[in-house]
């Protein structure tokens, strides 16, 4: 059952991201739940979408939409933001400016 899940999540988040312009991961260990619900309301107001997974699971939806990328030395959750170049620059700028 679990891997079934897994393979399910992996899969519907390798086809979220292999046709989007845009494609950040960001670290979410540290986040608290406050934290966490206003980084979310930011994103969808931005227009851009935020999925938070095992990073285990997002390194195998990249690999599968055949994303390069090394997260060798992450750990824990990830958001993976995706949309278009504008939806997914603005969303990463107005989370960069609430956490300087």
């Amino acid at each position: 059952m679990v891997s079934t899940l897994n393979k399910l999540i992996v899969s519907e988040y390798a086809s979220l991201v292999k046709d989007q312009q845009g494609v950040v991961l960001l670290s979410m260990d540290e986040l608290t739940v406050d934290e966490s619900i206003h980084m979310r309301n930011l994103v969808r107001e931005s227009g851009a979408d935020l999925r938070v997974t095992k990073l285990r699971l997002a390194k195998v939806a990249l690999a599968e939409a055949e994303i390069p990328i090394d997260l060798s030395e992450e750990t824990g959750l990830t958001g993976l933001l995706v949309g278009d170049v504008e939806a997914t620059l603005a969303a990463a700028k107005a989370i960069e400016k609430v956490w300087e």
